[in-house]
């Protein structure tokens, strides 16, 4: 009985050292593992685009429709932060996914439409629009227009 015990004690620190070197060794090898001076996550870089009209109807319509949303509570940037950022860089990217105002991944996240099952919302801060008619969609679907308009779908037609 003893025997057996003692087995099984050297059975599992054998696997502890394992998984702790094996887990070191990995951290090494690869890039960008490491924390910062701080023992923070790298910044994550985000792209930045000019100055537009489509900027400003952001920054005049929608972010105040999202900020009395309370979006920013889940979508406020930092260190490690992967969620989409609330801000023209940070959503237009997302905008531009889809063929219309009303069919772009923003609107599908915020009005929570299009998730792969039932019980799984493809939003997890829930439904922040009753419908696409109502705020902050309605201001969303309005920036889409300003963003691409027809543009968007004569290119698609080509």
């Amino acid at each position: 009985m003893y025997e057996t015990k003692k087995k099984k004690k050297r059975f599992l620190i054998g696997i502890l050292f394992t998984i702790i070197f094996s887990t070191s060794a990995l951290n090494q090898e690869q890039p960008g593992a490491n924390l910062t001076p701080l023992g923070l996550p790298p910044e994550i870089v985000r792209a930045k685009f000019p100055d537009s009209e489509g900027k400003k109807f952001f920054n005049q319509r929608v972010m105040p429709q999202l900020a009395v949303n309370g979006c920013q509570v889940c979508h406020m940037p930092g260190a490690g932060y992967v969620r989409p950022e609330i801000s023209y860089d940070g959503l237009l990217p997302f905008l531009a996914i889809g063929q219309a105002s009303d069919n772009n991944v923003v609107i599908f996240k915020i009005a929570n439409q299009r998730s792969f099952a039932p019980n799984l919302p493809n939003h997890p801060g829930g439904k922040r629009c009753e419908d696409e008619d109502a705020e902050p969609c309605k201001s969303v679907k309005a920036w889409w227009e300003v963003e691409f308009g027809e543009d968007k779908e004569v290119k698609s037609n080509e």
